[in-house]
């Protein structure tokens, strides 16, 4: 298991294989990505490792001292990662792309555009009602969003209409560069 790494995404781009297929492609870039403390778990195999990345220009005085405690610079992202306890990664280590490997599969998560609150037809490609003959108000409302204003109870795991920022892909590793 690998620690992750925190990245900014440039944009999109496409990249052609020796057999001519095109494969789209996710530009990240890795600036001074900087460990900042590495905290052991006794009970399970792995420990925990927390990153910093971005500087801050100007940072608070709750920010400032936290980063004191730590005894680093001020990150405005601090993110928190699963390693193996064999890894040899310690507080103050920087992470690079030299990190990862051509291939291998990872995750990446983090906050999309933003498009706010959304309905389901927006959510879900739900097609909705027709749009004549007594039907009002609840052309693209979700069809059990009537029971829920009849039963009174919200249902779980359904298709609701919700927020739509947090998105996690999986993506495996093209190309790795300086």
């Amino acid at each position: 298991m690998r620690a992750g790494i925190i990245a900014k995404k440039i944009g999109m781009s496409n990249l052609f294989t020796p057999n001519g297929v095109n494969i789209p492609i996710t530009v990240l870039q890795v600036d001074e990505c900087k460990v900042i403390e590495r905290t052991e778990i006794n009970d399970s195999d792995n420990d925990k490792v927390t990153l910093g990345a971005f500087e801050f220009k100007k940072a608070n005085n709750s920010n400032k001292g936290f980063f004191d405690k730590k005894k680093t610079k001020p990150y405005r992202l601090v993110r928190e990662f699963f390693v193996e306890k064999s890894d040899q990664v310690k507080s103050g280590d920087e992470i690079t792309v030299d990190h990862f490997k051509e291939g291998q599969f990872i995750d990446i998560s983090g906050i999309s555009k933003g498009k706010g609150f959304s309905g389901v037809m927006k959510r879900h490609n739900f097609s909705g009602l027709r749009a004549s003959h007594g039907v009002l108000l609840l052309i693209d409302m979700l069809d059990q969003l009537v029971n829920v204003k009849i039963l009174g109870k919200y249902l779980k795991a359904k298709r609701w209409l919700d927020n739509m920022e947090i998105l996690i892909k999986l993506h495996k590793i093209c190309k790795l560069s300086k």
